[in-house]
């Protein structure tokens, strides 16, 4: 499967629960939640699930899903779109 297939099939969401995130459900566009890559009391990231990208200002993290995943599991490209594959396509 292509990374832009992959991409339009995981949602940032998906990728950020993985990884321990209460992703809000409210608004469009960018909006305020908790870090789940640091621990973070002020909801210093934000996300926005119409652009399908995320970022933190408090720990740097940041990018789309497979940005996250290379960061996360310390991968490159074809690593990540293999573990996007393997662990969240189709959830």
């Amino acid at each position: 499967m292509r990374i832009a297939d992959i991409k339009q099939a995981v949602g940032i969401d998906v990728v950020l629960e993985h990884y321990g995130a209460e992703v809000p459900w409210h608004g469009s566009g960018w909006v305020s939640m908790r870090c789940p890559f640091h621990d973070d009391n002020v909801k210093s990231a934000s996300v926005n699930l119409i652009e399908n990208v995320f970022a933190c200002m408090g720990c740097d993290v940041r990018g789309d899903i497979v940005d996250l995943v290379q960061d996360q599991e310390s991968c490159d490209t074809t690593t990540a779109k293999q573990w996007l594959e393997e662990n969240l396509l189709d959830t």
